[in-house]
């Protein structure tokens, strides 16, 4: 029973890669027509807006990726960890999955104004914080005792500091559609293209962090 629940939860682990890999990619795609100054205003605004929808996939993925990841780690007869730790770690990350989606239905809203910046408060301490540990833990072995799981958890913490750069893209997006609605047109689409570029290095990047996090997942080296 405990081994086919273990397989059950690593099944939900490549779930969440390929869910977030998939809608990542849909993202990267409906970009670039947000990006587009032959469009007009009202189309463009329409893709933004399924720019920000598909975005919720790899967001829902990345909270969720820690949280069943550290409870396959918990499930090894190494871990040692203690229910009340597991319990835990599902409860603060489910809270701010909860937060990632109410802000996004608030987006509008000067309410959703102030979750998100809670929630990048959250992600800078979640960065710290993965970083941190993976760091420790790779220099002492200790908590996770091996290299190649302290180098996941420390990757994951890059790859949500990754999703802060590329929030910044949007945020500058936003500036360059207000600009646009002011008549600014040259400096608007000037201000966007700009924003696209460096937002699909950042998505490079992004994937390249992804795909050596799951490397190391299946290859476990020593």
């Amino acid at each position: 029973m405990t081994f086919l629940a273990y397989d059950l939860w690593r099944y939900v682990h490549v779930l969440l890669f390929v869910y977030w890999l998939g809608a990542d990619l849909g993202v990267y795609y409906a970009a670039k027509y947000v990006a587009r100054a032959d469009l007009n205003f009202d189309e463009r605004m329409r893709f933004l807006d399924l720019t920000l929808l598909l975005d919720m996939g790899p967001r829902t993925g990345l909270v969720l990726l820690f949280p069943v990841g550290f409870q396959l780690w918990a499930m090894s007869p190494l871990a040692g960890v203690s229910n009340a730790i597991l319990f835990g770690v599902w409860a603060t990350f489910v809270a701010w999955l909860i937060l990632v989606w109410v802000t996004h239905w608030q987006k509008k809203t000067k309410l959703g104004d102030t979750l998100r910046k809670l929630d990048l408060g959250i992600r800078y301490l979640v960065i710290a914080s993965m970083i941190g540990l993976g760091g420790v833990s790779l220099l002492s072995e200790e908590p996770f005792g091996s290299d190649w799981l302290s180098w996941k958890v420390l990757l994951y913490g890059c790859v949500i500091g990754v999703g802060v750069y590329l929030r910044r893209i949007i945020s500058a997006w936003g500036v360059g559609f207000a600009m646009l609605k002011d008549g600014q047109v040259d400096q608007g689409n000037a201000l966007i293209k700009q924003a696209a570029v460096r937002g699909e290095w950042g998505a490079y990047l992004l994937w390249a962090l992804v795909a050596v996090i799951a490397l190391l997942g299946v290859a476990k080296p020593i």
